[in-house]
């Protein structure tokens, strides 16, 4: 039995006899002695039962033991333990031993988690080439697989950290989809949670999200003042939405099918129900200038027929607008629609920030089309030519083909009504069958894989032939996702490390391109410049998450290949919600001379310094911080979506399910009739 260091310390402290005396006269145990045999028995008991599971079959890979014992020895081995134990916990009674403190499995759980990231980072090929050389193959094998181990320890930190273990079933319990639909998702979450396949889990919280978001969202972008409030307040019917002259709307406002017409505001901490007139005093820049009351969302309920369905119509703030926080707010929303119509004047070209817009809707998977506001001021005789210039420029620009309509700005026009009926209507009726039939689709996807875990743990107990060969091609491809993921962070943390001088360049390179031009175009060339600097940095975030994204949906395709129900092979990215450059009035305003001697120059980085230096480095300190953000949660993004479609497939090669034959082949059963 394993002595304890500081009770022998503490015994040999004391004269022999003097402690035999204390000894005997208490009469029994003291708490010392308690706590030391409750310890030895357990760590025995403890030693023994690891001992058990290896010589059972059920210890790990990794397991310390080879089992060298011949059948009969093991089985007699395994009944001596048995005899052991028993015998342990005879022991444990007779002396009245209570088990030692007993820690929350919940804690422990917690510990080991923290414990096994801090040992995969001992694990890095930085600190194995500590121990030799590690070629390059090797070392990116290596990072692959602990970045792997590094991301399932992180889902299960977050498991743990939900107040409510069971969200998936609470979850399915609150949804109100197709009935048939429902009864599915509901046995497969059951089958999968009574089986462990935790793996699943990324694929069921999709399709349950899918569930609970049951609308089709169009959102209207464009330029200040050109009209989307107007073009909105026609289509739904009613004058919800406030309109004028200057760029009025501050933030993203829905508008759904309700019973009656009322506002809604959404604070962090609360909802609160108004008036449309008091909701037009919070979505304006005018009442609510810079977002400061601090609006998360805003809608518009209202009984209008276009709305019934389930569709939802979005105004955003003007693109370009000279509030920046609102402009802000409209890239932050693009993420979260369906569809993006894009209104430009159709007396104009498309501007740059519309293509810039258009580029990122596509490279987000967001599906585009563009509507020409102000009709009325081009004749009719011309419409098929601007239509077509259109059509073109874009299609130029863009490298596809974008929807092209026209309207008129009265809005009370033969174009207006077409444009309704042939683009947004059929979206309203067909918005509850297109979730309903993409619902459905991952469904089956998600039960064609959980059949063929089944199956194949059946054959297994039956022993027959049991994993496919499929399964270390499936592990080579999940490795490979992994890596892709592995490097984008790794990109994303070298641009960041540009920022610590990037200001300072910005200003030498808005300097040099100031002192070559002319003194009227300085105050334009220092915030093109700035931007310019900013901008190069934010595209290459977006060359690595859309050259990710690329080879992940190759991924996808032969994973399909190799597993069932992984079918999908699209990715969405979120390139339309990273922030931008957000320059200061004084920055924007500044009035400057620009000498051309050679020698003025430095004069003029100096003027520059001294009037907005702080400004500039305030700004691209902002985006640094937003940068950091954004990325951090574009690239969780797009690894919340490869663990939905990467773990099914790797569940389907996991060696056992350890639940009884029986309680297998009914779940099996079930799955088969479904």
């Amino acid at each position: 039995m394993h002595r304890n260091v500081r009770h022998d310390r503490m015994m040999d402290d004391e004269p022999e006899s003097d402690a035999h005396e204390a000894a005997a006269s208490s009469g029994g145990l003291n708490p010392d002695h308690v706590r030391v045999l409750a310890a030895g028995l357990s760590h025995l008991e403890e030693s023994f039962a690891t001992i058990e599971r290896a010589l059972l079959g059920r210890g790990s890979t990794l397991s310390r033991y080879v089992d060298d014992l011949a059948p009969e020895q093991r089985t007699i081995a395994v009944d001596y333990i048995e005899q052991i134990r028993e015998r342990l916990a005879i022991a444990a009674r007779t002396l009245k031993l209570s088990a030692p403190a007993r820690i929350p499995i919940s804690r422990s759980l917690h510990t080991i988690v923290t414990s096994a990231k801090i040992t995969l980072e001992d694990l890095s090929p930085r600190r194995l080439r500590g121990y030799g050389p590690l070629d390059a193959t090797e070392a990116e094998l290596v990072a692959s697989v602990a970045s792997d181990l590094d991301r399932a320890l992180e889902r299960f930190a977050e498991f743990l950290a939900r107040p409510t273990p069971n969200d998936l079933h609470e979850r399915i319990a609150r949804l109100t989809a197709d009935p048939d639909q429902l009864e599915m998702v509901s046995a497969l979450e059951r089958i999968a949670s009574r089986n462990m396949l935790v793996e699943l889990r990324p694929a069921i919280a999709a399709l349950i999200e899918l569930f609970e978001v049951r609308t089709f969202e169009v959102a209207v972008f464009g330029r200040v003042s050109c009209g989307k409030s107007s073009l909105l307040n026609w289509v739904v019917g009613q004058q919800v939405l406030p309109v004028g002259a200057t760029p009025v709307t501050a933030l993203p406002t829905r508008l759904r099918y309700g019973e009656t017409l009322a506002g809604i505001v959404s604070y962090a901490d609360r909802d609160q129900r108004m008036t449309i007139a008091e909701l037009a005093g919070l979505i304006t820049e005018a009442g609510n200038p810079g977002n400061k009351r601090g609006v998360l969302r805003a809608t518009v309920e209202l009984p209008a027929r276009v709305l019934l369905e389930g569709l939802v119509l979005v105004d955003t703030p003007g693109v370009g607008s000279l509030a920046a926080h609102a402009a802000r707010e409209t890239y932050n929303y693009l993420p979260r629609c369906d569809l993006g119509v894009l209104l430009i004047d159709a007396s104009s070209t498309p501007g740059r920030d519309d293509l810039d817009l258009l580029r990122r809707l596509d490279a987000s998977g967001i599906p585009a089309q563009v509507v020409l506001s102000k009709a009325d001021l081009v004749p009719e005789s011309e419409h098929p030519r601007v239509l077509a210039y259109f059509a073109a420029e874009l299609e130029r620009a863009l490298g596809r083909a974008i929807p092209v309509d026209l309207v008129s700005a009265t809005l009370e026009t033969r174009l207006a009504k077409q444009w309704l009926a042939s683009r947004i209507e059929p979206l309203s009726t067909r918005a509850a069958q297109a979730h309903r039939e993409s619902g459905a689709r991952k469904l089956t996807a998600l039960h064609a894989s959980m059949l063929a875990i089944l199956r194949t743990a059946v054959a297994r107990r039956a022993g027959r032939p049991d994993e496919p060969a499929s399964g270390d091609e499936v592990e080579r491809l999940a490795l490979d996702a992994e890596s892709q993921l592995r490097e984008l962070d790794h990109h994303a943390a070298l641009l960041l490390e540009k920022f610590a001088h990037i200001a300072d360049e910005a200003i030498e390179t808005a300097t040099r391109r100031i002192h070559l031009a002319e003194a009227s175009e300085a105050t334009a060339l220092l915030v093109t410049s700035l931007t310019d600097t900013a901008n190069e940095i934010r595209r290459s975030f977006e060359t690595g998450l859309v050259s990710a994204r690329a080879r992940l949906r190759e991924i996808f395709a032969e994973l399909a290949r190799l597993a069932p129900g992984v079918s999908d092979t699209n990715l969405h990215v979120d390139l339309v919600s990273q922030p931008a450059l957000e320059l200061s009035a004084a920055v924007r305003e500044l009035v400057l001379d620009v000498p051309h001697w050679p020698a003025a120059e430095r004069r003029l980085r100096s003027r520059i310094e001294s009037a907005v230096g702080a400004d500039i480095r305030a700004a691209f300190d902002k985006l640094e911080t937003a940068l950091k953000r954004w990325s951090r949660e574009a690239i969780e993004q797009v690894a919340t979506q490869v663990a939905a479609r990467v773990e099914p497939a790797r569940a389907s090669g996991r060696p056992s399910i350890r639940v009884a034959t029986a309680d297998l082949e009914a779940d099996l059963a079930t799955l088969e009739g479904l």
